[in-house]
């Protein structure tokens, strides 16, 4: 784990390194592998030189400027950052874009809504805990212990079409080769629907916990779920909604860490709309299908891209000639040498200066600290100086 000397003292340190953004008292350490492990990977980076650094600038702007659908994505920023690159995706007619992933959960929301939770309120009420399609322990360790230890003592903990889950004690396996079906029957046995014959007894079983618990949680995360993860949340978000109707249910999704939801917060904050979305020549859209900015850079139809990756997000690949401005962090400085390509080394929020996150539950931003002596500027430091030479 870094030193936390360099931190405010009388602040709680806050991991940036997974959805959970756990927190570390004055004088304690964290013990996460994750933690661990990116913190090692993300030595201290090396500002440019100044002459560099104006060269370097002078040249992204002209490839702004010349650009006809220029693309930004990887969003590993803060809050700050978040805000510098709306301000320069505005002028430049950019499809902002985290992934599929990241959109899935919200066009879900838009068809049917849903019940969320924070992680404080499901530590205080759950009961019941089933984790749905995946294994969120390999993004977010800490996620049993942060569900733990309520007044009600530990919840109940099911893992559901998880086959990553393995055997580990006090959570129950149960089967579902076929997530979406075993979903759907759930829905079906709880509306006390007939069914036919052949529905698995773990299936009947789950159904009746769900019903009788007090406080049910459906933890998912929309990555692992896979290119259909739209209907399988919406299947959560049934579920849930069923449940709702005689006792008390929530969803969880744990993903969109190290930025990502943290520029979703902020676009829609600021501009009304989502990821997937531009000021066009009509004014601001969103269109999940025609704004997929990592398909219009697989497919061609964008000729610049612009990958921000404070936290080391690795970038997709690319086809020759493409044009790419990066804001990195130390693990990524090879691609400076790659032909067609700016590199702009920026510091880790968390690390080597300040900032703020939203955490995977959404409604809590929490602070950061340096964890680390560095001068490496931020990313809103970069993208900002971008924007006044690019407006001048």
């Amino acid at each position: 784990m870094p030193s936390l000397e360099t931190a405010m003292p009388s602040a709680a340190w806050t991991c940036p390194f997974c959805p959970l953004m756990c927190e570390a008292e004055p004088g304690t350490s964290l013990a996460c592998p994750r933690l661990d492990a990116r913190s090692a990977a993300l030595p201290v980076v090396t500002p440019l030189p100044d002459d560099v650094l104006d060269q370097r600038l002078v040249q992204a702007v002209a490839w702004l400027r010349a650009s006809r659908q220029p693309v930004f994505g990887g969003l590993g920023t803060d809050v700050a950052g978040a805000r510098a690159l709306q301000a320069l995706a505005d002028p430049c007619g950019a499809v902002v874009d985290g992934g599929v992933a990241m959109a899935q959960p919200l066009r879900a929301q838009q068809d049917r809504g849903s019940f969320s939770v924070t992680l404080a309120e499901a530590r205080e009420r759950a009961d019941l805990i089933v984790l749905v399609g995946s294994w969120p322990m390999q993004r977010a360790p800490r996620l049993r212990e942060r569900l733990s230890g309520g007044p009600f003592g530990e919840p109940a903990w099911v893992a559901l079409g998880a086959p990553q889950a393995g055997a580990v004690d006090g959570i129950e396996r149960i089967e579902a080769p076929d997530l979406f079906r075993a979903l759907s029957t759930l829905a079906a046995l709880l509306d006390q629907r007939r069914l036919p014959a052949g529905v698995p007894q773990a299936w009947r079983t789950l159904a009746t916990r769900l019903a009788a618990a007090r406080y049910a949680v459906l933890v998912f995360e929309p990555g692992p779920l896979g290119p259909q993860a739209g209907l399988l949340i919406e299947r959560i978000n049934t579920l849930v909604t069923l449940l709702n109707r005689q006792g008390r249910a929530a969803s969880l999704s744990i993903g969109a860490g190290q930025g990502l939801g943290t520029v979703q917060q902020v676009l829609a904050w600021r501009t009304g709309l989502p990821l997937q979305s531009r000021r066009g020549p009509l004014g601001r859209e969103h269109d999940p299908l025609t704004l997929d900015g990592l398909r219009q850079v697989h497919e061609g139809s964008a000729d610049l891209l612009l990958w921000v990756s404070a936290y080391g997000e690795a970038m997709p690949p690319s086809r020759p000639g493409l044009r790419r401005i990066v804001l990195g962090a130390a693990d990524q400085v090879h691609l400076s040498l790659q032909p067609d390509t700016l590199f702009f080394p920026v510091g880790t929020p968390g690390l080597d200066h300040g900032g703020h996150l939203h955490r995977t539950d959404g409604v809590v931003v929490l602070p950061l600290f340096a964890s680390r002596r560095s001068a490496a500027p931020a990313v809103a430091t970069v993208l900002t100086a971008l924007l006044e030479r690019l407006m001048s």
